[in-house]
This record gives C-alpha cells, sequence and structure tokens, in this order.
C-alpha cells in the first residue's frame, strides 16, 4: 500500500471514529445535613435551680461511596468512620462514566453522585451511590423542654439526552427517646426526590423534636442523620448510524481500486 492509500486509510477510520463519539451530560443529585446548625433550644421550668441540659453519652459517624462504569466493568468504593460528631472523613470515587463524594465534618453532612450515559458494544449500566451518617445517644438532666432542630436540603437533575436515566436523593432523620416514667416518644423527618425525563429537584426543610424532663428521672434517647444519594444511566449498544457505514464502504471500495491501480503501475 502506497503513502496515498495509507493517508487515506487513516482518514476513513477517523471519519468513522467520529460518526460515533458520544456527548457526555451528567445526571447527578447531592444531599446535605447541616450538623453545626443543630440546634438545641432549652425552655427552663425550674426558675433556674435545675435547668435542662442535652448531652451526648455516644458519637458516631460513617461515610461511604462507590462508582460503578459497565463500559469497562471499573468498580470503586471507599469507606471510613469515626467515633465522634467532629472528625473530618472524606470519599471520593471515580469511574470513567460514574462518580461519587462524600464529606462528613462537624458543620455538614455532604453526599454526591453522578453518572454519564456510556456507549460500548454491551448492554451494562453505569452508576454512582454515596451516604453520610451520624448516630449519636443523648441524655437530658433538669427541669424543662429541649427542642432539637436540624437543616436539611436535597437537589438533582437529569440528563434529558437518555430518558432512561435518573437521579435520587434522600435525608432522613429520626430519634426516639425514653423517660423514668416509662413514657416513649419518637420523630422521623427528611426528605426524598427522583429526577428523571429531563427534570430536576430541590427540596429543603427542618427537622425537629422535644424532649421533656421532669427535673428527677431525667430523659435518653436516640438521634440518627443520614443524607444518601444514587445516580443512573445505561452503557447503550448503538449501531453505526447507516449513513456512516455507507461511507465507510464507499472510501473502502475506493481505497481497494487505488490499491490495485497503483500495484499494476
Amino acid at each position: 500500500m502506497n503513502f496515498f492509500v495509507h493517508k487515506l486509510s487513516i482518514g476513513a477510520m477517523s471519519l468513522l471514529a467520529l460518526s460515533v463519539q458520544p456527548v457526555y451530560a451528567a445526571t447527578s443529585a447531592q444531599a446535605h445535613i447541616d450538623w453545626n446548625g443543630i440546634n438545641v433550644t432549652y425552655f427552663d421550668l425550674s426558675d433556674g435551680s435545675n435547668v435542662p441540659l442535652l448531652t451526648w453519652s455516644t458519637q458516631y459517624g460513617q461515610i461511604d461511596s462507590y462508582a460503578y462504569s459497565g463500559s469497562n466493568g471499573d468498580y470503586q468504593n471507599d469507606a471510613q468512620s469515626a467515633a465522634d460528631f467532629i472528625s473530618s472523613l472524606s470519599t471520593a470515587t471515580t469511574t470513567i462514566n460514574a462518580q461519587s463524594s462524600t464529606l462528613r465534618d462537624g458543620d455538614d453532612l455532604n453526599a454526591y453522585a453522578a453518572s454519564q450515559v456510556g456507549f460500548a458494544s454491551l448492554l451494562d449500566s453505569n452508576y454512582a451511590a454515596a451516604t453520610a451518617y451520624n448516630f449519636g445517644s443523648f441524655q437530658v438532666t433538669g427541669f424543662g423542654l429541649a427542642l432539637i432542630s436540624i437543616d436539611w436540603s436535597i437537589t438533582g437533575s437529569h440528563d434529558a439526552a437518555d430518558f432512561s436515566s435518573y437521579s435520587s436523593a434522600q435525608v432522613a432523620l429520626a430519634a426516639e427517646y425514653t423517660d423514668g416514667n416509662g413514657n416513649v416518644g419518637k420523630n422521623t423527618g427528611g426528605g426524598n426526590d427522583t429526577a428523571g425525563s429531563g427534570s430536576e429537584f430541590s427540596r429543603s426543610g427542618t427537622f425537629t423534636i422535644t424532649l421533656f424532663s421532669d427535673g428527677v428521672h431525667g430523659v435518653t434517647g436516640n438521634l440518627a442523620a443520614q443524607a444518601s444519594v444514587y445516580s443512573f444511566s445505561p452503557v447503550s449498544q448503538v449501531p453505526l448510524p447507516a449513513a456512516a457505514w455507507m461511507f465507510g464502504s464507499g472510501l473502502l471500495g475506493l481505497l481497494t481500486a487505488v490499491g490495485r491501480k497503483s500495484g499494476a503501475v
């Protein structure tokens, strides 16, 4: 094959490659809990002689993130934990078509995930997920009320170019307690949403629970907070467009003819 035929060959392959080059756009979700914004408001019923006070007896936090790309079978995962509320923990997992990350410290619980549509000669999926979690055991002493409040938010967006993709985000908060009189109580809050069909979402709210201590028995309980996200995109088996095949066939025919002519000279 002479130099001219070699150049045509390279040009043909380049044009065929360009004809199936994908354009990537991300489907993503994020969840946030304002841990530094935990507000404990006290209502003293003892006239200052036995003021209510909330203290933590147990503190624990954990984060986890993973990402998978079906086009090349790449799976990444990372997880960390700490026996307190203030240690800074973070993860970041990345593959060619999926990404996720978390951040957990004394200020925030954050989780993020994103994925993109991939193209390969197989049917599979690209997905990413992340979770940030805090758990604590508490006690309330004194005579009065302790009102706990925590702010949260979730956001998500969807790649309108592929309607089989979707993303979701959730914040789950729960508290349960008991006192020395045999009274028990609990409260749950948070929110969740999903973005699909070209949609997006943005939600926020405040979780609250009120604890009453009679000044004698006190109150014990647990509080759990979790921010979690998930993003999914397909790996599509995309055939080469008919026009590209026709053009490629014609060009390859031209290469053959030129090669024969070159050999005959």
